[in-house]
């Protein structure tokens, strides 16, 4: 399960990290931050994960670090972000969220090869979905 991979069991019914990643920009160490600073203001988001070529997180940049075009991402990249795994169960990620006031997370495999992004944002809102589904026997969404 901590792979990303199809599961079975009790276990796998309860809401995990992996139903709700998103896609996040990757980099390489030798891009320049003008390129991952147009890229980012593109796609509206504020963080780009660093990678290495076999996909492996090494660090994270915000645009807020973004400085002078031709710097290399490897000069303002923050190095060892914490990362969670595709079965963190969503409540616990999002009480630890809460209580380190955080709103975003990678996701990587054991190989710690990048798997995507997640937000405290996304968590809420797929947690709210799911009671409102459950709250609603014999009711689609779609039907409330």
């Amino acid at each position: 399960m901590a792979a990303g991979l199809p599961a079975e069991g009790a276990a796998t019914t309860a809401p995990e990290v992996g139903d709700v990643i998103r896609t996040v920009a990757r980099f390489t160490l030798d891009d320049t931050t003008g390129t991952i600073a147009r890229r980012l203001r593109e796609s509206g988001e504020d963080w780009a994960a660093l990678v290495d070529a076999g996909g492996v997180l090494l660090g994270r940049v915000r645009v807020e670090d973004l400085a002078g075009p031709d710097t290399t991402a490897a000069c303002v990249m923050q190095s060892g972000p914490s990362t969670y795994r595709p079965n963190v169960p969503l409540d616990e990620l999002l009480d630890r969220m809460r209580e380190k006031a955080f709103a975003k997370a990678f996701v990587t495999d054991p190989e710690g090869r990048l798997l995507g992004l997640i937000t405290r944002e996304d968590i809420e809102a797929h947690l709210e979905n799911r009671s409102g589904i459950a709250g609603s026997p014999g009711r689609s969404q779609a039907e409330e």
